[in-house]
């Protein structure tokens, strides 16, 4: 990049980029003798100069990248933690047979205790043999009751002794720890990326991923039923935990994994309107009741109660109205913000409406619904879904404002969506259900 030349503004002359490099403003010409000034941005900004440094950066970008040397650094990363396993294992293993060792070396101590005190008592000393032949010399019956009588009484003395013996020994024991349910914890954990990498150019991988991006193919996968009255609001906690409110004043909490009710929140007095994740362990709850509740997921109890509004629950970043948008003929449900520049409204007026936020002029209008549009949900940056009170639920292709889908199967109004991820959408309804959508 430093050798790169550039023509300097003024005198026209070339130098190289090293001698403009962290300058600003006026200096003296690099290249004439004749002292004169020339100005840097000016330098730069020059449409040639320009070319000519950016051309540079892509070539300086492509001689350092290339798929072989990714290849490289996707094998060595992947190497690289084989080896931290193994060589941890390895750690491990070595820790291991220190402890089993030291255990051997007092097993061993333990035993020549046990051996000694065998010797003590001189077990070996009476035995079959010795006993026949004491008693085989002598011929007298009573002399040899009474040494049998001797015998009798140091043998019940030594079976005293050897049950002492084995009750001690079998208090020496090996406990087995059970450590099947901690040894991921004892290794390490292992956290790879779920997401799958997939890099396609031909045209019909592009055709199958602009489907997949559509919901052209999908289907209803399951219903979460439980609801005594219609589904106002639904707020996704994590990737396993789906949160709805409903018309019967009450929160319910429900597991994807079998899409069962596992905890419902009471307190408000009227319908919930709205839901907002804080946290990861703290829920917000707008009510008709015109409070807002804020609800520990740890323990699922009501910890605050915001009171104060004399109507609904509003959301406002500061308190000036600073622009004013027209354009519905009847009132607005819903907003759904698709980007940075970008603002949806669905009404009740049956049309969903795009507005410039530089500008905040309507630059589009969707029609489709036969009646209002109570819910919208971005599902990508190129793929918004409506819900209505006609009882479905639209999918529309943000590159062309065309509907691309229209999901079918609740048998009241829709009243609010919530996307669980990119393949999965949730969709409440007045029907009591809510219902888990997916992609084919």
């Amino acid at each position: 990049m430093e050798e790169i030349t550039l023509r300097l503004e003024k005198c026209e002359k070339w130098t190289k980029f090293k001698n403009l490099m962290n300058k600003t403003g006026d200096m003296v010409c690099p290249e004439f003798k004749r002292k004169h000034y020339v100005n840097i941005e000016q330098t730069l900004n020059i449409s040639i100069n320009q070319e000519k440094i950016k051309r540079k950066k892509i070539q300086m970008v492509l001689e350092n990248f290339s798929s072989d040397n990714l290849h490289l650094k996707i094998d060595e990363h992947f190497d690289n933690l084989k080896n931290k396993i193994d060589l941890h294992v390895e750690e491990l293993i070595k820790k291991i047979n220190d402890i089993r060792i030291e255990m051997v070396e007092k097993i061993d101590e333990k035993r020549e205790e046990f051996i000694a005190e065998i010797y003590n008592f001189e077990f070996q000393q009476i035995n079959q043999e010795k006993f026949s032949k004491e008693i085989e010399k002598i011929s007298d019956i009573l002399e040899k009751l009474e040494i049998e009588d001797g015998y009798l009484s140091n043998i019940l003395k030594m079976e005293l002794q050897k049950n002492k013996i084995l009750d001690k020994l079998n208090k020496n024991k090996f406990e087995r720890k059970n450590i099947l349910n901690e040894i991921e914890q004892l290794v390490g954990t292992l956290r790879l990326t779920d997401e799958k990498i997939q890099i396609r150019a031909t045209k019909e991988a592009s055709e199958k991923i602009k489907k997949k991006r559509n919901f052209e193919n999908s289907l209803c996968v399951n219903i979460l039923n439980g609801n005594s009255n219609f589904v106002t609001c639904l707020q996704l906690i994590d990737q396993y935990t789906l949160a709805s409110g409903n018309d019967d004043n009450t929160i319910q909490i429900w597991d994807l994994r079998n899409y069962n009710c596992v905890h419902t929140l009471n307190g408000h007095s009227r319908f919930v309107s709205c839901l907002q994740l804080i946290d990861q362990v703290t829920l917000a709850s707008g009510s008709h009741d015109k409070t807002i509740k804020i609800w520990d997921l740890r323990n699922y109890n009501c910890i605050k109660t915001l009171n104060g509004h004399s109507s609904f629950v509003w959301d406002l970043r500061n308190y000036n109205c600073i622009k004013t948008l027209n354009g519905h003929s009847s009132f607005v449900f819903c907003l759904q913000l698709i980007n940075q520049f970008t603002l949806a409204s669905g009404s009740h007026d049956k049309t969903i409406k795009f507005w410039d936020l530089r500008n905040y002029n309507c630059v589009n209008t969707l029609n489709g619904h036969s009646n209002s549009v109570r819910s919208l949900q971005l599902i990508d940056q190129f793929t918004l879904a409506s819900g209505s009170w006609d009882k479905t639920i639209k999918i529309w292709d943000l590159r062309n404002y065309n509907c691309v889908h229209t999901l079918i199967g609740h048998t009241d109004s829709v009243c609010c969506l919530q996307s669980i991820d990119q393949n999965t959408l949730a969709s409440g309804g007045a029907d009591n259900k809510i219902k888990i959508w997916q992609r084919e």
